[in-house]
């Protein structure tokens, strides 16, 4: 049986379609829910399922998007749900887990600007909705330290990889695409 993913992430994001295209390639079915739509800069593989949501994933907004992410994830029923950033999809992802803890559950926090600048309410609903995550995945150990300190999320919830999902681009023996790239500068 192959195995399903759902990603709750904007699709207009490279990172996000990395991450779906990537599982795809593993052999995966890969369905993302987002706001908006796919970038025509960052191809989004054809098998990804894209589904685009009515409601902005903001916290004024977060109880409509959640009924239609909730709806969304019963009818394609995931083996995991993977937010992408703390303050959008990621505390979806994690107030949709209150609801309905039958399935794993990660939020990727990227990045420590939106983590230190949140507010109330939102604060305390990420704050929940990592608490009721699985796990929280981290680009950097000072995000990771982050995450420990001012949201006391322990240590063992919190996994960190800097690269991301695709690795390639950060191995040796690229030299033609690094000297395409220093050429752009």
């Amino acid at each position: 049986m192959t195995p399903r993913i759902c990603y709750l992430a904007s699709a207009r994001s490279v990172y996000n379609v990395r991450w779906a295209n990537r599982m795809v390639e593993l052999g995966w079915d890969v369905h993302l829910v987002s706001w908006r739509a796919a970038n025509s800069r960052h191809v989004l593989d054809p098998n990804v399922h894209l589904k685009r949501i009515v409601s902005p994933p903001h916290y004024v907004f977060f109880g409509s998007a959640l009924v239609e992410i909730a709806s969304y994830i019963r009818r394609t029923n995931p083996d995991i749900i993977h937010g992408h950033y703390v303050h959008t999809f990621g505390a979806l992802a994690g107030l949709h887990a209150l609801l309905d803890d039958s399935r794993p559950t990660v939020i990727s926090a990227w990045g420590p600007g939106g983590l230190l600048a949140m507010r109330q309410p939102l604060r305390g609903l990420a704050a929940v909705a990592m608490r009721k995550a699985d796990v929280v995945a981290t680009t950097s150990p000072y995000l990771a330290a982050i995450l420990r300190e001012r949201h006391t999320l322990p240590a063992e919830k919190i996994v960190t990889f800097p690269w991301g999902i695709d690795t390639l681009c950060f191995s040796r023996g690229y030299d033609s695409q690094v000297a395409d790239m220093r050429g752009l500068l």
